[in-house]
């Protein structure tokens, strides 16, 4: 009776922030372990190709999750699977500091610490659009705008707060930091046990399986939509410090700071602009312009003869990126009203495969090229050799990544203009 008591006392707006409280712990998961790499290189010995392991094996396990939840989202309770991602989430923070340091081979410790981490992560990413979904609102692509924003945010705290601690205390703080972050979801884990939690699929509606979905060629424009959007995402926010370092031969604080962190900031403030809005808005057209702006973003990071030019483009960009993901599960949402939490886990699904291709194409074209005789040709047509060569070249390729999201705009409008054509001629 107790529980019982509890939760009616909770209200949606409790939800709402527990949603909230949700995403930023996967901001904080995907953002804070890489602050350690270079810290767990120099205590275990640990080798470059096995720290890129793990950032490669996080993305997996959340591409895994994002499979097998295709067919379970729908059979268990959202409280239950929200809750079993956060308690996943406080053990992969507790574990990478406690199996480190207990188990023979420290790096066996960290590759289990980030399984949980991509396991809680990927479930809390599925998980929350449709709980957030559910629940009454006049907005609901303002609603899905302002949730992921608190991920941008999130992300940009966890950044600045980790420096400077670590500028205080130095980087032996780590594992109390990190102890300190684990009580994030723990507390989340509490929370999303009382709050009131609708469920996406509605009894006295006729709801669409995914297979029908299935059959539809605009759900298969938004997977393209939301490949490309991730693609793009993580192609800049992966590479935008290294890029800065590199090939505009910035110091790394600066780097740091105007790449990744600036990225992140105008995500965050273009997600948190568009989630106060009080009126609804034309996503396609949203989506479209944002693509563009985007496109002539990467063009300028890259050719830029100025370095303050390629990192306020850097920043920029983030503007436009920060549009992709929630607004496109808000078109989904709109163009498939009577779906469940099923379609959000097949479109999480396409956004993990673009959150790995983004980045790794990126690092496989720079190289390619640094490694073959491509280099010595495209070296005669610019001042560009070596690394700075391989990675703007690389970093030139995502620039496919907006233009995949403007050409998925154009096939939904062109798709919906036949639709509309074939219902007057049936009239």
């Amino acid at each position: 009776m107790k529980n019982k008591t509890s939760t009616r006392q909770l209200t949606h707006t409790h939800t709402r922030f527990a949603s909230y409280l949700g995403i930023a712990c996967i901001g904080i998961v995907n953002n804070f372990p890489p602050l350690l790499f270079l810290t767990f290189q120099n205590t275990w010995n640990i080798s470059l190709a096995q720290i890129t392991f793990l950032i490669t094996l996080n993305f997996i396990t959340q591409l895994i999750v994002g499979i097998t939840s295709v067919k379970i989202v729908e059979k268990i309770s959202y409280r239950h699977l929200a809750m079993g991602a956060l308690i996943s989430l406080f053990f992969g923070f507790s574990f990478l500091v406690i199996l480190p340091h207990t188990l023979p081979v420290p790096y066996i410790g960290l590759l289990i610490a980030i399984v949980f981490n991509g396991l809680g992560g990927g479930m809390l990413d599925i998980i929350l659009s449709p709980i957030l979904e559910a629940l009454p609102s006049d907005n609901k692509s303002a609603s899905m705008s302002l949730l992921h924003s608190f991920y941008c945010w999130a992300s940009v705290a966890i950044i600045l707060i980790s420096t400077l601690v670590f500028k205080i205390f130095g980087t032996q703080a780590w594992p109390i930091l990190t102890l300190i972050i684990a009580l994030l979801p723990l507390s989340c884990f509490f929370l999303f046990n009382k709050v009131p939690i609708e469920r996406l699929r509605s009894q006295d509606v006729e709801h669409t399986p995914l297979s029908k979905l299935m059959r539809n060629v605009l759900f298969y424009v938004l997977l393209i939509s939301i490949f490309a959007g991730a693609s793009t995402e993580m192609a800049i926010s992966q590479w935008s410090s290294y890029f800065a370092e590199v090939a505009l031969s910035v110091p790394k604080a600066t780097g740091d700071v105007l790449g990744l962190a600036f990225f992140l900031l105008t995500m965050a403030i273009t997600r948190t602009i568009i989630g106060s809005l009080k009126r609804e808005i034309n996503l396609q057209r949203v989506l479209s312009v944002s693509a563009l702006i985007c496109f002539v973003c990467t063009i300028i990071i890259v050719l830029s003869p100025s370095q303050l030019g390629s990192l306020l483009a850097i920043g920029i960009s983030g503007f436009a990126v920060g549009i992709f993901w929630p607004s496109t599960l808000s078109l989904a949402r709109e163009l498939f009203p009577n779906s469940d939490a099923s379609m959000f886990s097949v479109l999480f699904l396409a956004g993990s495969l673009g959150s790995v291709l983004g980045s790794g194409i990126v690092g496989i074209v720079g190289e390619k090229i640094e490694n073959n005789e491509w280099s010595s040709i495209l070296a005669s047509f610019t001042d560009l050799t070596g690394s700075e060569l391989a990675l703007k070249t690389g970093m030139l390729t995502s620039a496919i990544y907006p233009l995949l999201v403007l050409f998925a705009m154009l096939l939904l409008a062109r798709a919906k203009t036949k639709q509309k054509k074939s219902l007057n001629l049936q009239n």
